[in-house]
């Protein structure tokens, strides 16, 4: 995953500067065209934008929103500086943007401890957008195609189904409307599947099952293991052996009779 820079506060830039190398990583200025995810050859990466909402945190939201919006491989941390109206308006603007962590400066926040927040952010987040490059590809009816986005590249991980329609822009009728149609789960099955999908991305990397059952918006274990085995026939522990990839293979198999994005 690349990592693009556009810090423009001075403690801010220099935490960065600090805690990129520990990365082993080379950032890259990010230009103003927004211009982030093709390869001269065309080939689109996933990128890792860091910024600090920095100046006029209203406009560079907006600029992000653009830019999140014709990037579909870029996520986006941020580093708030230690003053500035920044929190306030990503509370009342931020909600469609693909955020994958936030910090905030203050002087005990150290290159190292960023650097872990960074690690975690990027290996996260790349296992999403390995999920989202497959479903990107998946035959759905316009809404779900919305619903599925949301909850790929913009939902928390613990979202409600009614949130991930909230960020969709969507009614829970017209996406169970046009899912009806196409044959495809109501709304909350598909969010639920894909939930899971993400779920079994962090289990295969190592996670525990205990740990990642409610930070995904599941009560507990238990809860975690009845879900799985209503969309997959399958316990988490099994399906942490088999890897997103191969879940994915059987999700499309049951919605669409054929593996279709591989």
């Amino acid at each position: 995953m690349r990592i693009l820079t556009r810090i423009s506060h001075p403690a801010c830039r220099s935490l960065i500067g600090r805690s990129i190398p520990l990365l082993d990583a080379v950032p890259e200025p990010a230009g103003v065209d927004g211009r982030t995810d093709e390869r001269p050859g065309g080939e689109r990466d996933p990128v890792l934008l860091l910024h600090d909402l920095m100046p006029r945190a209203a406009k560079q939201i907006e600029w992000l929103r653009r830019l999140s919006s014709r990037s579909p491989t870029m996520s986006i941390f941020l580093l708030l500086p230690p003053s500035g109206d920044a929190l306030r308006e990503l509370a009342l603007h931020g909600s469609r943007l693909p955020l994958v962590g936030i910090e905030a400066w203050t002087q005990e926040l150290t290159p190292e401890t960023l650097a872990a927040s960074l690690r975690i952010a990027l290996n996260d987040r790349a296992e999403e957008l390995r999920l989202w490059d497959r479903v990107i590809r998946w035959p759905l009816p316009r809404m779900l195609r919305f619903l599925a986005e949301a909850e790929l590249r913009f939902a928390p991980r613990d979202a409600s189904s009614e949130d991930v329609l909230r960020l969709a822009g969507i009614t829970y009728e017209s996406a169970r409307r046009e899912a009806k149609i196409a044959g495809l789960p109501g709304p909350g099955r598909f969010v639920e599947a894909l939930r899971l999908l993400r779920v079994v991305a962090r289990l295969y990397h190592g996670a525990k099952i205990k740990e990642v059952a409610p930070a995904y918006g599941f009560h507990d274990a238990e809860r975690l293991a009845r879900r799985m085995r209503h969309h997959f026939d399958i316990t988490p522990t099994q399906a942490r052996a088999l890897g997103p990839a191969a879940l994915l293979d059987r999700l499309e198999r049951k919605w669409f009779g054929d593996v279709v994005a591989r």
